[in-house]
């Protein structure tokens, strides 16, 4: 992705501490916003010590009319109101991606907290949580922890409770797989 400039929110030179919203464009020139929350400076409330302030959480929107074609991996937030065609995975706990009622979806959605009120074709998995708006339309199976079902979302799949994600069993100390498999017996 190219970065193509900033936005000061106040005026004045642009820097990491002002800087309000950063604008990326994709190789192919489709816009995509990223923003981030000001850092306890806005209306003259100034940190006066000399310490870096911890780094802001991130929205990142797909815009209406942009699609994406591959696999996205974000952390922080993802607002999606274009369409992608690849699987959309959150990473780290805080990670929520939001699907307003203009995002089309094919792929997997894999994230801890998910709002959708979209179109999915693929399944849906929510670490943490899941809302469905009135909007939902998702065509595949649903994993969740936690769920909130307006009236009117529509779900053409499964729905599975999970507690826990899925964990795989690390095989016993001394094992090889190749033995592990069968394929060794005579």
């Amino acid at each position: 992705m190219r970065r193509s400039g900033q936005l000061p929110l106040f005026g004045g030179a642009p820097d990491a501490a002002r800087a309000a919203t950063v604008y990326l464009q994709t190789a192919a020139g489709c816009p995509v916003l990223q923003t981030s929350q000001m850092e306890g400076r806005m209306l003259g409330n100034r940190n006066k010590s000399n310490q870096a302030a911890p780094p802001a959480e991130t929205t990142s929107l797909i815009a209406s009319g942009t699609q994406v074609r591959g696999d996205v991996t974000f952390n922080g937030r993802l607002h999606v109101d274009g369409s992608v065609e690849g699987a959309l995975h959150g990473e780290g706990d805080s990670a929520v991606l939001t699907l307003s009622n203009s995002a089309h979806i094919k792929g997997e959605i894999n994230a801890p907290h998910v709002v959708i009120n979209g179109e999915v074709s693929g399944d849906v998995t929510a670490t943490q949580r899941l809302e469905l708006a009135a909007g939902a339309r998702v065509e595949g199976n649903v994993y969740y922890k936690v769920m909130e079902m307006s009236a009117g979302a529509q779900i053409n799949g499964k729905i599975v409770h999970r507690v826990e994600p899925p964990r795989q069993l690390a095989a016993p100390e001394g094992a090889d797989e190749f033995a592990l498999s069968g394929a060794a017996q005579t």
